[in-house]
């Protein structure tokens, strides 16, 4: 028989944590779609060129730490000290990493224009040294919400998308 009862709070948990990466993926391409249209292409190329080479460490190492930190985390879903413990951990673990990285991206980015870009890529040093700083807080947010959904707060995770894109809407 087609008994959905057994299932409906899998399909619930799994159609928010969806509907969570889907406000977070809108939220992370709304820069650059509201952009757009006000900046002009100049200006929005030189946005989109920065931020993906600001993005480009996140770019590599989240699809490897993605897959494991859902069921790593959703083994401790009953033990809270437990799931404190490894998220503080690990926070400390991709801040040892991320911080000196992207801050010493922010602090080198006019040479590495320079090198990378050549002189007709200017105006993207300022634009890449902002959007590098603030890379480990976009790592960090996109951790969270994997940690939340592992530990089955799917709705809490779904709600700190919608935090996040309602901020980034107002800064806009």
């Amino acid at each position: 028989s087609l008994k959905f009862q057994s299932v409906r709070g899998m399909m619930a948990f799994g159609g928010t944590m969806a509907l969570a990466g889907a406000v977070a993926n809108t939220g992370n391409m709304l820069p650059v779609l509201v952009a757009g249209p006000s900046f002009g292409t100049e200006a929005l190329g030189i946005f989109v060129v920065s931020m993906e080479f600001a993005l480009l460490p996140l770019a590599k190492i989240m699809p490897v730490i993605h897959p494991i930190v859902f069921p790593a985390f959703s083994k401790f879903q009953e033990q809270p000290a437990a799931v404190a413990r490894y998220l503080e951990k690990s926070v400390g673990i991709a801040a040892l990493i991320l911080l000196p990285l992207m801050i010493g991206l922010a602090c080198v980015a006019e040479e590495f224009v320079l090198a990378i870009l050549g002189e007709k890529w200017l105006a993207a040093i300022v634009p890449l040294a902002l959007l590098s700083l603030s890379v480990p807080f976009r790592g960090l947010t996109s951790f969270f919400r994997q940690t939340l959904g592992a530990i089955g707060y799917a709705g809490l995770a779904l709600k700190s998308a919608l935090l996040s894109l309602l901020l980034l809407l107002t800064l806009i």
